[in-house]
């Protein structure tokens, strides 16, 4: 059995599995998103830690969003990560709209990118 078959998958986020993303203002193509699915132990959210004690216990296992920005120029952002309950990247995207943490207040429009162009983008940015 593979890692991908001992652990149930959450059907929302099939469409964000290895997927690439057309962000755009006022219908001109300013960026990429590449979005992948992964799971594992949930990290804890950052905090500041002052001894071995505070440490926040991991949490259970589960699937995560992972996200990158690639612009047009070929500068990329760091990878950003979403996860449930709430998935709030997940929920922006399935409206179709996207907020860059480096780009607050711009919000881009997203539609998917498939076919030749969706496979030469993720070999050029590759998973976040």
């Amino acid at each position: 059995m593979s890692a991908d078959e001992s652990w149930s998958s959450d059907p929302r986020l099939d469409p964000y599995r290895d997927a690439v993303w057309a962000l755009s203002l006022d219908g001109q193509t300013q960026a990429h998103l590449i979005t992948r699915v992964t799971y594992g132990e949930a990290l804890p959210r950052r905090r500041q830690v002052h001894d071995q004690h505070d440490l926040p216990a991991l949490q259970d296992p589960q699937e995560s969003l992972w996200s990158k920005v690639c612009w047009r120029d070929g500068r990329q952002e760091r990878p950003e990560e979403d996860r449930g309950p709430d998935w709030y990247t997940v929920h922006d995207l399935a409206k179709g709209a996207f907020e860059s943490e480096s780009r607050p207040g711009l919000v881009f429009d997203v539609t998917p990118v498939h076919g030749p162009l969706r496979d030469r983008l993720w070999s050029v940015f590759g998973p976040p």
